[in-house]
């Protein structure tokens, strides 16, 4: 997750990391499913690979920018294997 304690909606460029423990050197698909806590929809999230194992989204003034408990999960393809990561739950907080 973000290394800051807080999460606002209005942030830009705040590192959002999933933590897979898998290698993924080889995905053809990756991404980070995020489910909005107002609408109940599931988003995708654009991720890039860090540190081999992780997922990383880097926030945009138009990502997790809802209040509320987001329910995060990464989402990797390795050719035709895909797979959820264990859900997290993310607390994205309006600016007072």
């Amino acid at each position: 997750m973000s290394t800051l304690s807080k999460v606002f909606t209005t942030d830009v460029g705040t590192k959002i990391i999933l933590d897979t423990g898998q290698d993924l050197s080889t995905v053809s698909a990756k991404s980070i499913k995020a489910k909005n806590p107002v609408t109940g929809i599931w988003e995708t999230l654009t991720a890039t690979v860090v540190e081999t194992t992780k997922l990383q989204h880097d926030k945009t003034a138009s990502t997790l920018n809802v209040a509320g408990n987001w329910r995060l999960s990464a989402y990797v393809e390795f050719s035709a294997d895909k797979y959820h990561g264990d859900p997290v739950i993310l607390t994205v907080f309006e600016i007072s």
